[in-house]
């Protein structure tokens, strides 16, 4: 019952970030095909987002574990980093996701995309001080302080 239980809250936490990223890469095809006169994605290419977002979700879930207390050590931030950009940029090229996209459109993306990782980054450090100061004040209270 405990590995299920386990299973259940990884797969609870995968969906989650999965379905962040899927959204934000479903917004900027959107934006790009708007931008490009074009008002609709095709259903492969929603399947592709999604199948990347799962696969990314999966690695990051395994890089940064739910319940685990280590804080964000460096070499798993940057391993989470390299890893998101190789997904979503390599992804972007191999499947042609902004095909037609001038030059500085592209880096235009790859800059929001810093930014998007930028910011679940200091989500993921905020959760990790929030959980510090709760374990902190939890033993605090256990010790009957």
């Amino acid at each position: 019952m405990k590995g299920l239980r386990r299973f259940y809250m990884w797969g609870r936490d995968m969906k989650y970030r999965m379905g962040l990223y899927t959204v934000a890469a479903i917004w900027f095809k959107g934006i790009v095909n708007a931008l490009n006169g074009v008002y609709s994605i095709e259903s492969l290419t929603l399947l592709e987002m999604v199948l990347v977002s799962m696969a990314f979700a999966c690695v990051e879930t395994a890089i940064f574990p739910q319940g685990k207390h280590w804080g964000l050590p460096p070499w798993r931030t940057g391993l989470w980093a390299v890893l998101a950009n190789v997904f979503y940029i390599g992804s972007a090229f191999l499947f042609g996701w902004f095909a037609g996209i001038p030059a500085w459109g592209g880096w235009l993306l790859a800059a929001l995309l810093e930014a998007g990782l930028f910011a679940m980054w200091y989500a993921l450090l905020l959760e990790t001080r929030q959980d510090t100061k709760d374990l902190n004040r939890s033993l605090k209270e256990f010790q009957g302080e």
